[in-house]
């Protein structure tokens, strides 16, 4: 972390070597997974969120 000229703190550091360091790779992974079995109804996010995207532009 860095001490921006507004007197805040501004962080600097690589995520990824936080959660390396701090935080197993099984646990990183479990998350991931539980991530991407997310669903928005009766969709996976991933999908929910391309049909967002796509009729996002006609709004």
């Amino acid at each position: 972390m860095r001490l921006t000229s507004g007197g805040h703190l501004a962080q600097t550091t690589d995520l990824r070597a936080i959660q390396g360091k701090y935080v197993g790779a099984s646990y990183i992974d479990a998350r991931r997974r539980e991530f991407l079995n997310l669903t928005q109804g009766d969709r996976p996010v991933a999908e929910y969120e391309a049909e967002f995207f796509r009729l996002s532009r006609y709004a």
